[in-house]
């Protein structure tokens, strides 16, 4: 394991650095880095669902999509991001609880009382001070997750626009009044350097690894820069669609977006802030072209084999979900 910081609070860099990482080196790497202000879109969501863009347009606030699932989040410089990169066969897609022990003992070393909670998050005294997400491909798994040591909570409380039924579904009225800062918890003076001196102590004992920073020249001459600038990717393929089907999983929700002519599928795409087992991009893609009736789906959905990306839907449910 190697501890890599980026020197950079660029956001655009930063994701590009994950990628980079996780796509064409082979390396375990834990990072720790920070963004200036900007919401991170997960990559499978509506962003014009999640952002008030008349109030982060006045507030200087930018926004980017990211290639993990799960919902949006607010980063500024009262935050600290963490991944992890990894081919460990320990290390299992969608196993939070492996990746978020390290940063849990580092909260516990502080004196915080900090768990894991629900799909994704780390709790501490009942308020969420960490989400997390994660990708998977090719056995490569990035992990990655904020931590709110003195964040603008007035300002993400504004910037960021959930659903009300997600509210509703963990019974609190709003965004402000779930989470919480960690400096907010622990009380007294302790500054963001110092918050993240503690993490690369932690961390570097606990793997016993080196730090470095990370490869800059190899991460800006890498085709993910310019990706995560792009206008298509950041806001998505934004079109009417004569269907639209969405559940609520354990893994999130789910959204099926979808046209049918003469019976047949003729165009198909994923919406929500679940969480896959795997890149879902060839599952849609496999959809496209399928016969709009059961048989046809169920076939189809365990020829692909729909569990390999959706934990516990088999391929009867999964067309039901379309069908219904």
């Amino acid at each position: 394991m190697i501890f890599l910081k980026t020197n950079s609070v660029d956001p655009a860099f930063n994701l590009a650095c994950e990628e980079y990482y996780l796509r064409d080196t082979e390396l375990d790497v834990f990072m720790l880095w920070q963004n200036s202000p900007v919401v991170v879109i997960g990559k499978n969501q509506d962003i014009y669902n999640e952002i008030d863009f008349d109030y982060a347009e006045k507030n200087k606030i930018s926004f980017i999509r990211r290639i993990t699932g799960g919902g949006a989040v607010y980063h500024d410089l009262g935050n600290i991001n963490f991944s992890f990169i990894t081919s460990d066969t320990r290390a299992k897609s969608l196993d939070f609880e492996y990746f978020t022990a390290p940063i849990i003992g580092a909260l516990k070393s502080m004196g915080l009382n900090a768990s894991l909670s629900g799909r994704n998050d780390i709790i501490a005294d009942d308020r969420k001070i960490s989400g997390n997400a994660q990708y998977s491909s090719r056995g490569r798994i990035l992990h990655h997750g904020t931590l709110l040591f003195d964040s603008r909570l007035d300002v993400l409380s504004k910037v960021l626009k959930p659903p009300i039924e997600k509210l509703e579904s963990k019974k609190i009225r709003s965004v402000r009044s779930r989470v919480a800062n960690v400096k907010e918890l622990i009380g007294g003076d302790m500054s963001v350097g110092d918050f993240f001196a503690h993490l690369e102590s932690f961390i570097l004992s606990y793997f016993s690894c080196e730090s470095a920073y990370c490869d800059e020249k190899a991460v800006r001459n890498s085709p993910y820069i310019s990706k995560y600038t792009q206008s298509d990717f950041i806001f998505g393929r934004r079109r009417s669609y004569s269907f639209i089907k969405k559940r609520k999983y354990p893994f999130g929700s789910l959204g099926f977006c979808f046209d049918v002519e003469d019976g047949v599928i003729t165009a198909f795409e994923l919406e929500g802030d679940f969480f896959a087992l795997k890149d879902t991009d060839p599952f849609a893609a496999a959809v496209v072209g399928c016969p709009f009736n059961e048989a046809s789906l169920v076939e189809l959905f365990g020829r692909i084999k729909c569990d390999s990306f959706f934990s516990g839907l088999d391929p009867k449910s999964l067309s039901e979900h379309i069908l219904s």
